[in-house]
């Protein structure tokens, strides 16, 4: 296990190999560049804290590029083949798993995470793959009434 305090860290566990990583996703856009490919072909298993606010466009793109086939760049790589390894680095990685975490999912993070609920009028709505209520949470006593 590696606590990655700097991108630097994070580059090293990654390409050490390293089972479990803890770091920010603030930390990825800036190794991009120094990781070398041999990691994007292995298997990751992506938790997610905070979902609702931590899968913007550019911090899912970042990790994608990261440990992706899409962030490997070729050595004839023409402006639009650029262009296409950016829009296949923000998909989520084949090759990684998420599990997500968050008590007020927005619209986008329930698209991208959450299950498809179709509607009778045809439109397709999504749906957390779980739910763990704030009743259930305080009926096991996981929240508790501050003292007064």
């Amino acid at each position: 296990m590696g606590r990655a305090q700097q991108s630097g860290d994070l580059r090293r566990f990654i390409e050490a190999g390293k089972k479990i990583i803890i770091s920010t996703v603030q930390k990825f856009p800036f190794i991009l560049d120094e990781i070398g490919n041999e990691q994007r072909s292995r298997r990751f298993a992506i938790i997610i804290d905070e979902a609702h606010s931590s899968q913007g466009g550019r911090t899912s793109a970042s990790i994608s590029a990261a440990l992706g086939k899409a962030g490997e760049q070729g050595e004839d790589e023409t402006y639009e083949d650029q262009i296409n390894r950016v829009m296949e680095s923000r998909r989520l990685l084949p090759n990684a798993s998420y599990f997500a975490f968050t008590a007020t999912p927005k619209n986008k993070t329930l698209e991208i995470f959450g299950a498809p609920d179709p509607q009778p009028d045809g439109a397709v709505r999504h749906r957390a793959f779980h739910s763990y209520t704030m009743k259930q949470a305080i009926q096991e006593g996981f929240i508790l009434d501050a003292p007064r």
